[in-house]
């Protein structure tokens, strides 16, 4: 079973950092600013 579709991004907002995928990645630092990141899990529409 996957895990749920989650979204990360760079908390600067002069960073464009963004990734969604199936990975947890707890603890995840911007590989292009080293700062900090957040999630959020992606629900899909189930029309």
């Amino acid at each position: 079973m996957k895990m749920p579709l989650t979204k990360h991004w760079c908390l600067n907002k002069d960073c464009d950092f963004e990734v969604t995928d199936h990975k947890m990645r707890d603890g995840l630092k911007c590989p292009k600013c080293k700062g900090l990141t957040s999630l959020e899990y992606v629900k899909k529409d189930c029309t």
